[in-house]
């Protein structure tokens, strides 16, 4: 198989995660169970080409460079997470979701910082059309094509604010990710990271899932585990066989399918605009991240 079949996988299945997580806010979990979920019950899936790639003895295990990079990049992610699927919850899927396409914008300030790569002149390009896209993902029919609908969006909607929030933070953690790799092999590497992630998050659910009976919500624990495991495995396949930037523009096609796909479902309002807006974010990415 093609590494550009694992990539379009890859983009189906996050699309798939959006969605199951959205079902499974609506049958009564909140955001922080779902995240909870989507963590610790994909550790079993993920285990086994983890410790293929990197049996107990391998020198990755009790390398501090390699713990330091997972610990960092584990802490920031599992917040991430949790006001990802807040923004989900609080605002629809085809409104907040596309936000995430910001993140290579992000990146054009922490890598040059944190890894020393630099935007190029298509990168500039690929800015502006970011900002564009944002900008009519947050119009309203009614609304005039003016700045405001952008800053409108930010004052009045806490699901926009938590989404651009996790795209900055995730413009950080793909930097320490792509410095952690270089300590271990990436099953091992996405093994460990989900592992801490799931600690802080298994605290903070602990009391909200006494409130709810496992077998209310273990189907979607099940199913949201699994997505992501599966998700991690079609990433790390296809990271082997081709360069990052093409991997991560097919994979962030995912917004273009959430956002389609939550108009099928859940009957979210204004589809056409927003993705129309959603292929002007994901147009500007690929420009960054090709360029």
């Amino acid at each position: 198989m093609s590494w550009l079949l694992w990539a379009f996988a890859l983009a189906l299945l996050e699309s798939g995660k959006d969605l199951s997580g959205k079902r499974a806010m609506a049958a009564g979990l909140s955001p922080l169970l779902v995240t909870w979920s989507s963590m610790l019950f994909s550790l079993p899936f993920m285990a086994p080409s983890a410790f293929l790639a990197a049996p107990p003895d391998h020198p990755c295990w009790s390398d501090g460079h390699f713990w330091f990079f997972v610990i960092s990049s584990g802490l920031l992610n599992a917040l991430a997470f949790r006001w990802y699927m807040e923004a989900i919850h609080l605002d629809g899927l085809s409104r907040t979701v596309p936000l995430i396409t910001l993140t290579p914008a992000f990146l054009l300030i922490t890598s040059p910082l944190m890894v020393g790569e630099h935007p190029s002149h298509s990168g500039a390009w690929g800015v502006l059309l970011l900002v564009i896209g944002t900008w009519m993902l947050n119009r309203s029919p009614e609304q005039p094509w003016s700045l405001s609908a952008w800053w409108q969006a930010f004052r009045d909607r806490k699901g926009f604010r938590l989404m651009l929030r996790v795209a900055l933070l995730w413009s950080v953690t793909a930097n320490i990710d792509k410095l952690g790799i270089a300590h271990g092999p990436p099953p091992a590497f996405g093994l460990a990271i989900f592992a801490v992630m799931s600690v802080p998050v298994s605290i903070a659910a602990w009391r909200q899932s006494a409130q709810h009976p496992p077998g209310r919500y273990l189907r979607w624990s099940l199913a949201l585990g699994l997505l992501n495991a599966a998700s991690v495995l079609c990433h790390m396949t296809a990271l082997a066989m081709t360069q990052v930037p093409y991997l991560i523009a097919i994979k962030r096609s995912s917004t273009l399918f959430t956002v389609l796909l939550a108009g099928h479902f859940f009957g979210e309002s204004h589809t056409r605009q927003r993705l129309a807006a959603a292929v002007t974010l994901f147009a500007g990415m690929v420009l960054i991240l090709v360029g």
